[in-house]
């Protein structure tokens, strides 16, 4: 088997007047984000940006627009979120190189920059921010172990295994440190960490542990429990417990449905895998249909260039072969080859939330 942040003051009118009108709207917007209420957040961000730009801060507004950026890349919109970190990078850098802030800018551009595959500058970018975060907020504050934690996900995305394993165990070590979804997400990372390097049985326990806590604690349904799902049904498929990875699968694809919707990369990841469970347990059929609506939701969401999408095409070709849809089958692959061709010097990775998800099951 192969594995492969708050709603803008809006009943008291517009509040843009000055500082305190402008921290007022960033700590409503963080609160929404916190929230999951991500449309109420972007509405208070881009008000505490209107209000900077108006008051002439530029300051202020290279911090509203990061934090307008982080939401946006919560909602997929990698590119609108890739300009924003841009401009606050650079406006930053110009007050001061070490400014306090900068280090969280440079590590969220990294964390998109994981998603986009762009495993190189997503380790220059986190590397940049935990130097000045630990110059100027310390090495043990939340935001320096988030980077850790992002560090250690890039190394192991890159097959650095000793590296990812430094810098989740320093992550995870610290007690200051309580944000139960957090720690959740580092335990997650280090489970798949040990799937990665063969510790299939370590891996298993590490990842059922944070399943149970994740389900008890309601923490983090896209960030941690589905994840956390698929990495458990890729190590029990490696173990050959494909009946039990499909279930697992099955569990993550209800999950995702009702909280991220019917059109999300993260679910045409657990589609695509629960295709490969169902042909490993000779239900050919079923896995066609996960196929096709892998590629569809794809096609939506990464474009039809997507090497993500080439990938799923090629594994559905596989099973339209064994289907004796032969000439469908030639077609497919024909089309796959042609996006991989285009990305096959990139430097890729499977998922859209690579920060936690494990990826395709090949």
């Amino acid at each position: 088997m192969r594995s492969l942040c708050l709603a803008v003051a809006a009943m008291c009118g517009p509040l843009w007047g000055g500082t305190a009108d402008w921290a007022l709207l960033m700590q409503e917007a963080e609160d929404h984000g916190r929230k999951q209420r991500l449309v109420e957040a972007e509405k208070a961000y881009r008000a505490a940006d209107k209000a900077a730009v108006e008051a002439g801060d530029v300051e202020k507004q290279a911090v509203a627009r990061d934090g307008l950026g982080y939401i946006l890349s919560r909602q997929m919109r990698l590119e609108e979120a890739e300009a924003l970190y841009q401009e606050s990078t650079r406006r930053l850098s110009e007050i001061n190189e070490n400014h306090p802030r900068l280090g969280r800018v440079l590590n969220h551009l990294g964390e998109l920059r994981w998603r986009q595959g762009r495993l190189a500058e997503a380790l220059r970018h986190c590397e940049r921010a935990l130097r000045i975060q630990e110059k100027t907020i310390g090495p043990v504050a939340a935001e320096t172990m988030q980077t850790l934690s992002n560090l250690g996900g890039i190394h192991l995305a890159r097959g650095q295994y000793k590296a990812a394993e430094h810098y989740l165990e320093a992550a995870l070590a610290q007690p200051a440190v309580t944000d139960p979804q957090f720690k959740l997400g580092v335990l997650a990372n280090l489970g798949s960490l040990h799937q990665a390097r063969g510790r299939l049985r370590e891996a298993e326990s590490v990842l059922e542990r944070v399943r149970q806590m994740a389900e008890q604690q309601g923490q983090g349904e896209a960030d941690v429990l589905l994840p956390v799902l698929n990495n458990l049904a890729s190590v029990q498929a490696k173990l050959g417990q494909h009946d039990r990875a499909e279930l697992s699968l099955a569990r993550a694809v209800e999950r995702a449905q009702a909280s991220l919707g019917p059109a999300h990369p993260v679910l045409a990841i657990l589609l695509f895998n629960r295709a490969v469970e169902q042909e490993s347990l000779g239900r050919v059929e079923e896995a066609e249909t996960w196929l096709r609506q892998a590629e569809e939701i794809q096609r939506k969401t990464l474009g039809t260039g997507s090497p993500n999408l080439a990938r799923t095409m090629d594994y559905h070709a596989r099973v339209l072969d064994k289907l004796g849809r032969k000439s469908e089958a030639k077609e497919m692959r024909s089309s796959a080859r042609a996006i991989a061709q285009v990305h096959a010097a990139e430097e890729l990775v499977v998922s859209v939330q690579e920060l936690r998800l494990g990826g395709q099951i090949q």
